[in-house]
């Protein structure tokens, strides 16, 4: 472990004495103008730091990064539904109405109602004098006995 860092040590200085001669043509000072914005990337990529300092940013794979957009769109959108709530649940109650359990309809089944039925369009009026006439009833109680009683 001390070998490496040491090796890594010796590396970042070779890449400083590098920029030097490079950057600066020969000068013997280091700027910031002369090396710019990649000395924090070879710095940081050419020594290593402790995990308490320093967690590097990698790139993670795609799927992976596309599960935890998805799971950050899914977190806003919950936040977003989260505050209309209120208003969809008021918009969902339906005004009921109640009635008296008392009240007479008139009527106390099929039969009551089917008893006051007056024919009224010529079809309807032909359909009732077939049934109430009086040889089909007849016709139809000898074929069907105890039907009709």
């Amino acid at each position: 472990m001390m070998v490496r860092m040491m090796k890594m040590r010796m590396i970042r200085k070779r890449t400083i004495m590098r920029k030097t001669r490079e950057g600066t043509h020969g000068c013997c000072k280091i700027s910031l103008d002369c090396l710019g914005k990649k000395r924090k990337k070879e710095l940081i990529i050419s020594e290593p730091y402790p995990e308490s300092e320093y967690y590097p940013s990698c790139n993670i794979p795609k799927p992976d990064q596309e599960r935890l957009e998805r799971k950050a769109a899914y977190e806003q959108s919950k936040n977003d539904i989260t505050k209309w709530e209120p208003s969809v649940k008021r918009n969902r109650e339906a005004p009921t109405l109640y009635f008296d359990e008392d009240v007479d309809l008139g009527f106390s089944g099929v039969g009551a109602i089917a008893s006051e039925f007056e024919p009224r369009i010529d079809f309807e009026k032909k359909i009732a004098s077939l049934v109430n006439d009086t040889e089909v009833v007849e016709a139809y109680r000898k074929m069907m006995p105890g039907f009709l009683n």
